[in-house]
């Protein structure tokens, strides 16, 4: 249970008095721009949040769910996590629970601010409210505590987007929010309210109300293929519902199906909460497709390009037709052999491509099952760094829906454990590119192949992609082309007897230096300036004395202050301490 709720209501009303509460709370995220928030909206979700006993039992069970990862992630000197370390924990968080891509989050994220003082864009905002709890802190100490109540309150704002997007329904149709509706207009409102959240360019026709009706009842499925089983899934979630309610309110008593705006409102809420996770069985059908696509002798978790472009030429799919661009830029293209360029099957599934809902800061994505398998491993190792042997021993126990457990690792892998472990001292951080680059060929059909943990090149919607006049799909002529070079090259790529190749970048990159050999080397660093500063003050002493002595002494004072050379030595040692510490902290 959560045992620092009142601590973090004296955060929460101090972040208020700092930042100031203008009472604007009426006004939805959409009220300036669909791609703004109002930094008081932000304050007044966490003032909301804290204020009200009933919220400690659901922080609780965030923080249950989050300790795990926190525990394995690095602290700093406050035994807190660093801005950084904190986005990657929530980032992961909402990827697994509730399948969300969170922009603001996302660990290639800009992490610029907002040049607005009042409206920022929605992207910037998860990052914002980590800056104001550590403005207000006082320094960078985001315990388990702090990382529930930045959870729940990035929550809230996103099922509070959602309620305006309820809003935006009932408006197009002229309903009033005061009133119960009629069933077929509130099954009308909900089902357009599911259409506005899946797809968001829905909303550009909020003036053609029969254009919408006409979307919202099946003609969805022209623009997304899933249209029917998400209603299908939606009807399952309001019968649901509708039984807990009265199980509640009368449970010897049918009251019928809620057509109030609370009512209405709750379905929204919970369906914006569960999309995500009914989505990511799609995500698992296309996996199970790509995985038929292998060559029976690949066990890298890679299809060729050529026969990744065939369900689609052949009509059976509408997935896996993305251009060699668009997938180069994904970083999902596999060109060692250029004859044979191979779709990386892991990276083309988590690409922002094939994610739904995309809107402000806010995606629904297929959850990482590497994220889900490193979590495994973080209950079973609950430290940012572990020997390889420890690691080796506790991944051969992991299973994954295409790797049996128990195994035993290949030669290969068990060495580049080591050769990782070696490069950082003895131990492997878990929480670096070469790891897991290495957790791509443990679990190759799970885990991405990396880019890069941080800096890389942001993935780009398909959207973006093409506002920068690039093509995201490729034409019909450009996947013939792909397999007339894969099949005048067959006999050259089938000449190899020695198999696919493990491709291995040393490129190293780590989410925190903290408890790393770099890190130790900038305090070893620091102890031999000190050492020098003080051997330097000692020597140039010497030189005073010597010289003032040959000129017939030092006053008594003086001798006495001069006297004893630690005294030199401790006073610039605190000094040089001094400054160490405020370039750490």
């Amino acid at each position: 249970m959560l045992s620092s709720v009142p601590r973090s209501l004296l955060i929460v009303a101090a972040l208020i008095a700092s930042v100031g509460f203008r009472g604007v709370a009426s006004q939805g995220f959409l009220a300036a721009s669909p791609d703004y928030v109002s930094q008081d909206r932000v304050v007044e979700q966490l003032r909301l949040l804290l204020g009200h006993a009933g919220n400690v039992e659901r922080l609780g069970r965030i923080e249950g769910t989050l300790r795990p990862t926190f525990m394995a992630m690095p602290k700093n000197r406050q035994s807190g996590l660093e801005h950084r370390v904190a986005r990657y924990a929530l980032y992961r968080y909402f990827l697994v629970e509730h399948a969300w891509h969170i922009k603001g989050l996302a660990i290639e994220a800009d992490e610029k601010n907002s040049s607005s003082p009042t409206l920022m864009l929605k992207s910037k905002m998860p990052s914002f409210i980590i800056d104001l709890l550590e403005r207000q802190l006082g320094s960078q100490h985001i315990g388990l505590t702090e990382l529930a109540v930045l959870a729940a309150t990035i929550e809230d704002l996103v099922h509070s987007d959602s309620l305006d997007l309820l809003q935006l329904a009932y408006k197009t149709y002229g309903f009033s929010k005061d009133s119960s509706l009629h069933a077929s207009d509130a099954d009308l409102v909900i089902r357009t309210f599911a259409l506005f959240f899946i797809l968001p360019s829905a909303r550009s026709l909020t003036a053609e109300a029969d254009r919408l009706k006409d979307l919202a009842s099946s003609g969805a499925t022209e623009y997304y293929p899933g249209w029917d089983d998400a209603m299908l899934w939606l009807e399952d979630l309001r019968q649901s519902l509708d039984y807990q309610d009265q199980s509640v309110s009368k449970p010897f008593a049918f009251a019928g199906r809620g057509s109030d705006f609370s009512s209405i409102a709750h379905v929204a809420t919970a369906f914006s909460t569960g999309f995500g996770r009914f989505a990511d069985m799609e995500c698992k059908e296309m996996k199970n497709k790509l995985m038929d696509l292998e060559d029976e002798d690949r066990e890298d978790g890679r299809v060729r390009l050529a026969k990744f472009y065939g369900p689609y030429l052949e009509g059976t799919s509408f997935h896996f037709s993305e251009s060699p661009d668009y997938l180069r830029h994904l970083g999902a293209l596999d060109e060692h052999n250029p004859l044979q360029p191979s779709v990386i099957v892991p990276n083309v599934m988590y690409a922002r491509s094939n994610c739904l809902a995309t809107s402000g800061f806010h995606s629904v994505c297929c959850i990482d099952d590497c994220e889900v398998l490193l979590g495994e491993l973080e209950q079973k190792v609950p430290e940012p760094f572990a020997a390889p042997g420890l690691i080796a021993e506790v991944v051969a126990g992991i299973s994954s829906e295409t790797v049996a457990a128990p195994r035993n690792l290949s030669a290969p892998l068990r060495q580049r454990l080591g050769e990782i472990a070696a490069r950082h001292g003895g131990s492997v951080p878990l929480h670096g590119r070469l790891f897991a680059q290495w957790m791509h060929y443990a679990f190759p059909n799970e885990c991405p192949y990396p880019r890069s943990l941080l800096t890389g090149e942001a993935q780009l919607t398909p959207q973006e992609w093409e506002q920068q006049q690039k093509r995201v799909f490729a034409s019909k002529e450009e996947m013939q082309k792909v397999l007339q070079l894969s099949n005048s090259s067959a006999e050259i790529a089938g000449a190899s007897s020695d198999g696919p190749v493990m491709l291995w970048s040393e490129d190293e990159e780590l989410l925190s230096e903290i408890g790393t050999a770099s890190g130790s080397a900038r305090s070893v660093l620091w102890s031999v300036m000190r050492f020098a500063a003080g051997l330097a003050v000692l020597v140039g002493s010497a030189v005073a004395i010597a010289d003032m002595a040959s000129k017939g002494g030092l006053p008594k004072s003086e001798k006495k202050a001069s006297s004893g050379p630690l005294a030199w030595f401790h006073s610039t040692d605190a000094l040089v301490a001094g400054d160490s510490k405020s370039h750490f902290v």
